[in-house]
C-alpha cells in the first residue's frame, strides 16, 4: 500500500545550540596532556572539523588554528590583513585572530598564511611543532613556514587528534541523538514532498529549506538519486512514476555534527530485483554489526563486506561503507583500504553497504558504540523500501 504522510512540522529555530564551554574545555585538556606526552610545544590543525571541535567557531576552508602546550589560542583566517576596527574582543583562552587576503585561485596568496604563522610563532624557533591535518595546508604556507622557522622540528601530530576526536562525550551523544530525531523527521517531510513530475533541484531547494528553518545549521548533505543517474545526474530530468530513488538525508545537525539517513523509494511495487538487493544489503549491515566491536581491524570489516558481495554475485566495494561522524561529514575510523584505527567505544558510525548491479540496494543507518560494546540504532526511520 502508498505510504501516507503523517508529517508534523517541526518549530523554527530561535538560536543556535553550542556545546557548552566546559565540553570544549574538556577537549582542549585532553589535547594538551596529549602533546606533553608527545613533547610538542605546539600544535597546529588545519581541518575545519578539527578547528571547529576545539573552538565551536565555524572557520572558512584554509584557515590554521595555532594551539601551544602553554598560552592562548591564536586562529589564522582568510580576511583583511587589520581587522576592522572596533574589533570584537577575543573569546576568553584566545589572541585577537590574524587575517591574511588569501584566495585559493591566486597562486601568488598561497604564501601570506605562512607569513602569519611564522610571526604567530616566532618565539617557537626551536620548539617542537605538530601538524594535525597537514593535506590542508596549502604547499605555499607550509614552504614559507618551514623556510624561516627552519629550527622548528616539525612533525605530523594527525592521530593525536584523530584519536581523541573520535570518542564521542554524553554532551556530544546528545547532540549526536537530536540530529538522528530530526534526520527521521526530515526523512518523513521529504516523502510527503516527492512524487512524480517534480525535478530533483525542486525538492532539494524545499529539503534544505526545512532543514535550515529547523537548526540555522547548513543542509549540505543531501541525495535523492535514480538507478540511472547515480553519479553525474541530470538534476532538471523528471522523476517518473517508473524511478526507483535513494533520498539519502546527512545535513549537520544542532551544534553542528554530522549524521546521515537513507532508504530507497518507489511509486508503486518494488521490482523482485529492488527487494533482492536491498535485502542483501541490509544482511551486508547484520554481518558488519556482529563483528563491530570494540578493536576490531577495520580491515576484517572491509574484507568481510568484500567476501559476502563476491558469495553473491555482486561488485565489491570500492570506495568506503562505513566511517565515523563527527564536526567533518567523514572522519575517521572508516572502512576502507589505508584505515589502522581499531574501533574504538563512544563511536558515532555511520553504516551505508551497497549491493551494486544495473541498480543498487542501499541501507543507512547511524550507531553508537558505548563503553561495554553495546551497540545501538539511533535513527528510527522503519527499516524497508518506502512505496509513495
Amino acid at each position: 500500500m502508498p505510504e501516507t504522510s503523517t508529517f508534523v512540522d517541526e518549530p523554527k529555530a530561535t538560536k543556535e545550540i553550542k556545546v557548552s564551554q566546559a565540553e570544549l574545555e574538556r577537549r582542549r585538556k585532553a589535547v594538551r596532556e596529549a602533546m606533553n606526552a608527545k613533547g610538542l610545544d605546539v600544535l597546529l590543525l588545519t581541518v575545519t572539523g578539527n578547528i571547529r571541535w576545539l573552538t565551536n567557531m565555524v572557520p572558512f576552508p584554509g584557515a590554521v588554528l595555532v594551539m601551544p602546550q602553554d598560552g592562548l589560542i591564536r586562529m589564522i583566517i582568510g580576511g583583511p590583513r587589520v581587522p576592522p576596527q572596533p574589533a570584537p574582543p577575543p573569546p576568553p583562552g584566545f589572541e585577537p585572530p590574524m587575517g591574511a587576503p588569501t584566495m585559493p585561485a591566486l597562486e601568488y596568496t598561497s604564501h601570506f598564511a605562512g607569513e602569519l604563522l611564522v610571526e604567530a610563532l616566532k618565539k617557537y624557533g626551536n620548539a617542537r611543532i605538530g601538524i594535525a591535518g597537514g593535506q590542508f595546508m596549502n604547499a605555499g604556507s607550509y614552504q614559507h613556514l618551514t623556510k624561516h622557522l627552519n629550527t622548528a622540528k616539525f612533525e605530523n601530530a594527525t592521530d593525536l587528534v584523530d584519536y581523541i576526536k573520535v570518542k564521542k562525550s554524553d554532551e556530544e551523544l546528545a547532540l549526536i541523538r537530536e540530529t538522528c530525531r530530526l534526520q527521521d523527521k526530515l526523512f518523513e517531510y521529504g516523502l510527503s514532498i516527492i512524487e512524480p513530475g517534480k525535478m530533483r533541484w525542486e525538492i532539494q531547494a524545499d529539503i534544505v529549506r526545512k532543514w535550515t528553518e529547523w537548526t540555522t545549521e547548513e543542509c549540505a548533505g543531501f541525495q535523492l538519486v535514480a538507478d540511472d543517474d547515480q553519479i553525474f545526474g541530470d538534476k532538471f530530468r523528471k522523476i517518473t512514476k517508473d524511478d526507483h530513488v535513494n533520498l539519502l538525508i546527512e545535513p549537520r545537525g544542532p551544534g553542528g555534527l554530522w549524521c546521515e539517513v537513507g532508504r530507497p523509494i518507489c511509486f508503486g511495487r518494488p521490482s523482485a530485483k529492488m527487494e533482492e538487493m536491498f535485502g542483501l544489503a541490509v544482511e551486508a549491515r547484520e554481518l558488519f554489526l556482529k563483528n563491530f566491536q570494540p578493536g576490531t581491524d577495520p580491515q576484517l570489516l572491509w574484507e568481510n563486506n568484500n567476501e559476502f558481495l563476491r558469495k553473491h554475485g555482486y561488485q565489491e566495494e570500492s570506495r568506503l561503507f562505513a566511517h565515523s561522524l563527527g564536526y567533518d561529514m567523514v572522519e575517521r575510523p572508516t572502512i576502507t583500504p589505508g584505515e589502522t584505527m581499531p574501533m574504538p567505544t563512544r563511536l558515532n558510525m555511520g553504516i551505508h553497504p551497497v549491493v551494486k548491479s544495473e541498480g543498487h540496494g542501499w541501507v543507512c543507518d547511524n550507531y553508537f558504540m558505548f563503553d561495554d560494546g553495546k551497540v545501538e540504532r539511533l535513527h528510527k526511520t522503519p527499516v524497508k523500501i518506502f512505496v509513495i
